[in-house]
C-alpha cells in the first residue's frame, strides 16, 4: 500500500523541523561565532568529562532523529540512518569549536551516533511489530501504539532524567514534600492534585482502551500508576508529593465510579485537556514576579537540560492523548483532524502561555506551543503512516465502556 500523501508530508516537515531544532539547540547563541584558538579537530578530541545527565541527554536527543529518518524514508535502514546521524553530529560538534560557550567532545559525537542508531532500530522494527509477548492483552493496531506512546511520554515526564540513586539522603529528599505537608510545613496544593487526578483519569481510560476485554490485565492499571509514582523517589531531582498520591487515587476512583456508564471518548479527552489547562494556569510554588513571554524557542530549556527535558515530555503527552481519543471518533477525516487540530492546538496553547504573563512565578514561553504542535502532528503521522487512516475505520472502542472493565462495579447475582 502506498503511503498517504498527508503522512509523507508531515514526516518530511517533522524531520526538517527536528534537524533545525538540533542545529539551533547545539549552536545557540550563534551570535558569538568566532575562530577557535586551535584546530577544531584538536578541540574535538580533547578529553572532556561529562556528567551522567549530560551523557543521557546526548543519547536521548538523537533518538527521534533516527526514528524520523526511517519513518520518512521507509527502507532506509538503520545503518544508513546511523551514518547520516553520525555525519550530522560530527558537523555540529565541529562547528561548536567556533563557539566559546560550547565544548565539543568526541564522546558527545559517539553518544549522538548511538542515539541515532537506537532510534533507527526502533523505527525499523515498529513498522512490523506484532506485540508477540503482549498479543493476548493488547488491542492490535497503530492506535494502540499511539495510546501507549501517550502513556509512556507521561511516565517519562515523571521519571526524567531516569538516573536512580540508592543513597539514603537521596531517598529522603525524594519523600520530603510528603513529610513537609503532613507536618504542616508546606500547604497542600489543590491545583497540583487536580493535575494528577485529571491526568490519571485520562491515561487510565487510554490504557483500558488499549487492552483487550480481560479483567485480570485491566486490574493492573491502578498498580501501574502506583509503581510510576513510587519510582520517582529514588530518581535524582525528582520527588514524590502528597498531591500526586491524592490526585492519582482520586482519578482512579472517579474512573472506577464511571465504569461503563459514560462514553469513553469524552472523559479521557476532557481530562487530558483539563490537566494541561490547570497546569498552565496554576501559580508556581512560592510564586514570584510576573515575567514577559519568551519569544526565543527553547532558550529556557537550554539553560537547564534536566528541567528542559521533563518540560518537553510534560508538554507533549496531553496532545498525544488528545490525538488518540480523536482518532477513535467515527466520521473524522484524519487529514482534516490533523490540520485543523494543529491550528487549534497551537493557538490554544499560545493563548494559555500569553495568560501566564499575569500569573506570578510562571515562565510564559512560545516553546510550549511548538512542543504541543509537534506532538499533535507526530501522533497523526504515526496513525496515517501505518495505513490506519486509509482503510475502513472500525467501530470505536470506548474507554470505560466494557462489561469486563475494572472501572465498573460487578452486577449482583
Amino acid at each position: 500500500m502506498k503511503e498517504p500523501r498527508t503522512s509523507n508530508r508531515i514526516a518530511r516537515l517533522l524531520l526538517l523541523g527536528y534537524l533545525a531544532f538540533l542545529v539551533y539547540a547545539s549552536l545557540y547563541p550563534i551570535s558569538s561565532l568566532r575562530p577557535p584558538r586551535e584546530s577544531p579537530f584538536t578541540i574535538l578530541f580533547e578529553r572532556v568529562a561529562i556528567s551522567r545527565s549530560d551523557a543521557l541527554t546526548n543519547l536521548l536527543v538523537y533518538l527521534p532523529l533516527g526514528w524520523l529518518l526511517v519513518v520518512r524514508a521507509q527502507g532506509l535502514g538503520a545503518l544508513r540512518a546511523t551514518l547520516f546521524g553520525c555525519a550530522f553530529s560530527f558537523t555540529i560538534e565541529y562547528l561548536q569549536a567556533y563557539l566559546p560557550g560550547r565544548v565539543p567532545s568526541v564522546l558527545d559525537w559517539c553518544l549522538n551516533s548511538a542515539g541515532t542508531f537506537l532510534g533507527a532500530e526502533l523505527g525499523s522494527r515498529s513498522a512490523g511489530i506484532r506485540w508477540r509477548e503482549a498479543e493476548g492483552a493488547l488491542v492490535p493496531g497503530p492506535r494502540t501504539r499511539l495510546g501507549l506512546l501517550a502513556v509512556g511520554t507521561w511516565v517519562g515526564a515523571q521519571l526524567f532524567p531516569f538516573v536512580p540513586s540508592a543513597d539514603v539522603d537521596s531517598l529522603r529528599e525524594g519523600l520530603r514534600p510528603v513529610w513537609y505537608v503532613l507536618r504542616g510545613q508546606e500547604s497542600f496544593s489543590w491545583p497540583q492534585a487536580s493535575v494528577y487526578a485529571l491526568a490519571t483519569l485520562s491515561l487510565s481510560g487510554i490504557l483500558v482502551s488499549c487492552l483487550r476485554p480481560n479483567r485480570r490485565s485491566r486490574l493492573l492499571v491502578p498498580f501501574f500508576f502506583a509503581a510510576v509514582l513510587l519510582a520517582k523517589v529514588p530518581i535524582i531531582t525528582r520527588q514524590l508529593s502528597l498531591e500526586a498520591m491524592v490526585g492519582a487515587l482520586f482519578g482512579l476512583a472517579v474512573a472506577w465510579r464511571l465504569g461503563g456508564s459514560k462514553p469513553g471518548g469524552t472523559v479521557p479527552f476532557l481530562a487530558a485537556a483539563g490537566a494541561f489547562v490547570v497546569e498552565e494556569l496554576r501559580s508556581a510554588a512560592g510564586s514570584g514576579a510576573v515575567l514577559p513571554l519568551n519569544w526565543i524557542p527553547f532558550r529556557n530549556h537550554l539553560t537547564s537540560e534536566l528541567v528542559g527535558g521533563a518540560d518537553i515530555l510534560s508538554g507533549a503527552w496531553p496532545f498525544l492523548a488528545l490525538a488518540f481519543v480523536v482518532s477513535g471518533w467515527r466520521g473524522i477525516s484524519p487529514r482534516r483532524a490533523a490540520l485543523l487540530g494543529a491550528v487549534l492546538v497551537f493557538s490554544g496553547v499560545f493563548a494559555l502561555e500569553w495568560m501566564q504573563q499575569h500569573i506570578p512565578g510562571r515562565s510564559p514561553d512560545v516553546t510550549d506551543a511548538l512542543i504541543a504542535l509537534s506532538a499533535w502532528l507526530l501522533a497523526w503521522l504515526g496513525i496515517s503512516g501505518s495505513g490506519d487512516a486509509s482503510g475502513p475505520k472500525p467501530a470505536r472502542q470506548d474507554s470505560f465502556q466494557s462489561s469486563e472493565s475494572p472501572f465498573r462495579r460487578p452486577e449482583p447475582r
